[in-house]
């Protein structure tokens, strides 16, 4: 880092000069940079899905990319490393940690959220709203039957992971992965029909 160093000469008088601790940044800060922008907004939407508000679901996810830079400059990244998987399954267990230290408070339920309201389309008339209202909570609803390992994998792939790296995020394996997500798209399809 560039900056200015002062010092005090022999005869009290200031001397200035440059200086230039300028370092190129680590392939483990590259990496993790490239991994915040690619997938910040990705775990914050997932860590809401799980039932954090959206600031707190924030601060998880900046606690999760602090630790995946922590990770990166101890270990240094490895090709065989799934960190994309990696970074969701620590938010996901730093989640788990807020909430069972939070006192219990009710949470917004999701037709009511800013974000759910924010996607109806207002260009429709109003019923086609009501109608998309209705299919959006019988789908909810579905949802919420679903298993929580079931709806974990479902919010995982809306979020672009790929099997291999939600079976690293949830410590399954990857054909446990997709066996769940077929039985909770079979069993959306028929209860949502």
């Amino acid at each position: 880092m560039s900056g200015l160093v002062m010092a005090l000469g022999g005869g009290g008088e200031r001397e200035i000069a440059r200086r230039s601790d300028v370092t190129a940044p680590s392939e483990a800060d590259r990496r993790a940079s490239e991994l915040f922008a690619e997938l910040r907004a990705p775990v914050c939407r997932y860590l809401m899905s799980l039932g954090l508000p959206a600031q707190d679901a924030d601060e998880v996810a900046q606690d999760a990319f602090l630790r995946l830079h922590q990770h990166l400059a101890q270990h240094g990244p490895r090709e065989e490393d799934n960190l994309r998987g990696w970074i969701f399954r620590v938010a996901q267990n730093l989640a788990h940690d807020r909430r069972r230290r939070a006192r219990p408070r009710a949470t917004d339920r999701l037709e009511d959220s800013t974000e759910a309201l924010q996607t109806i389309d207002t260009r429709m008339g109003p019923e086609q709203r009501l109608l998309d209202a209705e299919r959006f909570a019988r789908l909810h609803a579905a949802i919420q039957a679903l298993p929580p390992l079931h709806q974990q994998c479902l919010r995982l792939r809306a979020e672009g992971l790929r099997y291999r790296e939600i079976a690293s995020a949830l410590g399954v394996g990857v054909s446990t992965v997709a066996e769940w997500i077929h039985l909770a798209l079979t069993r959306l399809g028929k209860e949502c029909q």
